[in-house]
């Protein structure tokens, strides 16, 4: 079964400029997960489930309560969250800056990672 997280917004610090160390800019966060969903369709209870909610506060957390320079390091970081859930088998994460570059509606940074 797979989950979707779409179009997380988030206010955050993020750069290696100095303006982008004072203004906080706005993320797009997009996650996908996939984990063995049998048991919710049986039961109807949340403990069978990935409560989503949880997990979405996690990352917003995370996000507006750190400060970092690169889009690739914080990619990093909301991973290893997602992956705290051993019944996660498989993830994909994308991050947007739509700030990042003039003439360009956004920058992303995409991973991919399995469960170990």
């Amino acid at each position: 079964m797979i989950i979707h997280l779409k179009n997380i917004n988030v206010i955050a610090y993020i750069g290696t400029h100095d303006w982008e160390k004072e203004r906080k800019q706005r993320l797009i966060i997009n996650l996908k997960f996939e984990f063995k969903g049998e048991n919710a369709i049986k039961s109807d209870n949340i403990s069978d489930t990935i409560d989503y909610e949880q997990l979405n506060n996690k990352i917003v957390r995370e996000v507006t309560h750190s400060r970092y320079q690169l889009v690739e390091h914080l990619t990093g970081k909301i991973m290893e969250l997602v992956m705290e859930d051993e019944r996660i088998r498989e993830a994909w994460l994308e991050i947007d800056k739509p700030e990042a570059l003039q003439y360009c509606d956004s920058v992303s940074v995409s991973y991919y990672r399995k469960q170990t």
